[in-house]
C-alpha cells in the first residue's frame, strides 16, 4: 500500500476503520495495534523512499544511487520489526 499512499496519515485513514474494530473483536490492545500499523508503515517507507526526494534533488544525484541503500535498510528494519512484533505482542 505504501506505493499508492506514501503518507502515514493516509495509511491510517484507509486501514484504521478496519484495524480498530478487528482489535476490539479480538480483545487486543487498540493502542498496541495502532502502533504496530504505524511502525510497519515506517519500515515500508524504506522500500520506496519519497522522503529522500528533496535530498536527492539538492545533492544532484540520481535516485538509483540511494535506492540500493534503502532496500538494505528496509531488510534490516524488517527483521528488527518482525522480531519486535514476535516478542512484544
Amino acid at each position: 500500500m505504501t506505493f499508492f499512499i506514501p503518507s502515514g496519515g493516509g495509511h491510517w485513514a484507509v486501514q484504521g476503520p478496519f484495524v480498530v474494530p478487528a482489535a476490539v473483536a479480538l480483545h487486543a490492545s487498540v493502542p498496541a495495534t495502532t502502533m504496530a500499523v504505524a511502525m510497519g508503515e515506517q519500515v515500508s517507507n524504506m522500500m520506496q523512499p519519497f522522503w529522500a526526494a528533496p535530498v536527492v534533488a539538492m545533492a544532484g544525484i540520481g535516485a538509483q544511487r540511494v535506492l540500493g541503500f534503502t532496500v538494505v535498510t528496509f531488510l534490516v528494519g524488517l527483521v528488527i520489526y518482525g522480531a519486535a512484533m514476535l516478542f512484544l505482542v
